[in-house]
């Protein structure tokens, strides 16, 4: 099972993001669109631009913060350890973000079960353009997105579809608050063997090139992630441009390596792809050009 039960199934990780933000405006945890959420300091453009629809997503915590939303950057947990006791005492509602931590846990609870309410992004992992995902134990917030569900127009998703399908992403995300409903073609996609083949992707690129300080990001916890980090100094932006050369995705990013968006450290790194369409070889190509970078 990679969903648990309860799970439902929306058009994308940001329409499931907007669900939950409209439910606790209409619940009056957040009263208007100057409701305060604290998010992490690094996360998707997109994410943040959807969430102003509903509220103002802040990174300095203060008296008018209502909720709080856990990204696990890259698949990689958050000290939640560290964040649920925070969270608890503020009286915060905790969104757990796991559009790149399908299949992670941490000290051995699975990621998605520490939030109020979780949601993950079908397309990071599976052969969809789009997908998300919603799992929440509140009975209220369920039936809040099951009527949600029912009431979003599929003409609007065949056409936001369509447009995602000619590469203008941008376009279709402000369509994304919209729509509910999820494609049968996006469900169909999700696997088991996705990612495996991703996990066993990984396993090789750590074993390759990993060092101690990238082996730290694995402690206490069990990843499958969507892209992976490697700390290469002032080489970041080698490597990073030697894949790309390669006609390879990568660039150079800022990473938390305290993965606690409380106290936050980051440090540059270049990300390696490991999705399930690379084949051995392919791995074996990438690690071969990252050490030629390296020298």
């Amino acid at each position: 099972m990679i969903f648990p039960k309860h799970t439902q199934y929306v058009f994308a990780g940001k329409s499931a993001i907007a669900l939950v933000l409209e439910f606790l405006r209409e619940r009056g945890v957040l009263r208007d669109k100057s409701g305060q959420v604290l998010v992490p300091e690094w996360i998707g453009t997109w994410v943040y631009m959807t969430m102003h629809n509903f509220c103002f997503p802040t990174t300095v915590m203060n008296k008018k913060v209502r909720a709080l939303m856990v990204y696990h950057q890259w698949g990689f947990p958050q000290r939640m350890d560290k964040i649920m006791p925070f969270a608890r005492k503020h009286k915060l509602f905790l969104i757990e973000d796991c559009a790149h931590a399908i299949a992670g846990s941490y000290r051995g609870k699975w990621l998605g079960a520490f939030g109020d309410a979780s949601v993950w992004s079908l397309s990071k992992f599976f052969n969809t353009p789009a997908g998300g995902a919603l799992y929440t134990k509140n009975k209220e917030l369920r039936k809040f997105v099951a009527s949600a569900i029912r009431r979003s127009s599929p003409a609007l998703g065949r056409e936001t579809l369509k447009i995602l399908q000619t590469g203008d992403a941008a376009r279709a995300y402000v369509l994304y608050d919209r729509l509910a409903q999820i494609s049968k073609g996006a469900l169909a996609s999700v696997n088991t063997g996705a990612l495996e083949k991703r996990r066993r992707n990984f396993e090789l690129l750590r074993a390759a090139l990993w060092g101690r300080k990238e082996e730290k990001l694995l402690q206490d916890s069990e990843v499958v992630p969507w892209q992976v980090p490697l700390f290469c100094g002032k080489n970041n932006a080698k490597v990073a441009q030697a894949l790309q050369k390669a006609g390879l995705e990568s660039g150079v990013y800022h990473f938390d390596i305290n993965r606690n968006m409380l106290q936050p450290r980051f440090v540059e790194c270049a990300a390696l792809p490991c999705h399930h369409r690379l084949s051995e070889e392919d791995i074996g190509r990438i690690i071969g050009i990252v050490r030629k970078a390296l020298g």
